[in-house]
C-alpha cells in the first residue's frame, strides 16, 4: 500500500510541475508577479490582489527593463509598459531623506511614478520617525500606490490603496542604481 501511495504522490508532483509550463507566472513567489527570472523591485498585497513592480535580472542605466503589474496571478488588470522597456522615459523616481529622528523629524520617502493616459501612478515607500500632524500618520513606515485622477482641468482626486501584508521593497537600491547622478 505504501509503495502505490509513493507512487501516486510522485505522479501528482510530476502533473503539478507540468500543469503550468506555459504560464510565465508558474514560478509565482508568494505575493509577487514577478516571475523566477525577474528580480522582484516592489512587491505587495493590496487586498485580494497584487502590485509588484519587476525588473530583468541585470539592470543598469544602459540596459534592461521594468515592469510594473497589479492584479492576480491568473489576471493581471494592468501593466506598465505593455511589452517590457527600459524605464528611462517610462518611469520617474525621486528620493528624498531628512536623518536625525524623532527629535528632528527624521523621514525618507521614495516614489517610482508613471502615467497611463491622464492618471498618475505613485509606489511609494516612506519612514517616518515622528507622528504627521498633516497625516494623521504614526511612526513607521508605509507602502502602497497613490492614482492620481484628474477631475476637472485644475483639480486631482487621488485614491491612496496601502500594502496590507508583507512587503518586498527595493524602492532605494533602484534609485542608488539607475537614477542617482555621478558625483
Amino acid at each position: 500500500m505504501k509503495k502505490y501511495f509513493f507512487i501516486i504522490f510522485a505522479m501528482f508532483i510530476i502533473s503539478c510541475n507540468n500543469s503550468h509550463a506555459d504560464n510565465p507566472l508558474a514560478t509565482y513567489k508568494g505575493q509577487t508577479l514577478c516571475t523566477g527570472e525577474e528580480e522582484i523591485v516592489f512587491s505587495c498585497p493590496i487586498k485580494k490582489k497584487t502590485l509588484s513592480v519587476c525588473s530583468s535580472k541585470e539592470l543598469t542605466r544602459e540596459k534592461g527593463y521594468l515592469s510594473y503589474r497589479f492584479g492576480k496571478k491568473d489576471k493581471i488588470e494592468l501593466t506598465y509598459p505593455e511589452k517590457p522597456a527600459h524605464p528611462y522615459g517610462l518611469f520617474r523616481f525621486s528620493h528624498y531623506l531628512r536623518p536625525g529622528g524623532a527629535q528632528n523629524m527624521g523621514l525618507e520617502y521614495s516614489r517610482l511614478t508613471f502615467d497611463v493616459k491622464d492618471v498618475t501612478y505613485e509606489i511609494f515607500e516612506t519612514y517616518l520617525s515622528f507622528e504627521s500632524e498633516d497625516t494623521g500618520q504614526l511612526p513607521g513606515t508605509y507602502h502602497g500606490i497613490d492614482i492620481i485622477i484628474p477631475e476637472t482641468d485644475t483639480s486631482k482626486k487621488t485614491i491612496t490603496l496601502n500594502c496590507t501584508g508583507e512587503v518586498t521593497s527595493k524602492l532605494t537600491d533602484l534609485y542608488f542604481n539607475l537614477y542617482k547622478y555621478d558625483d
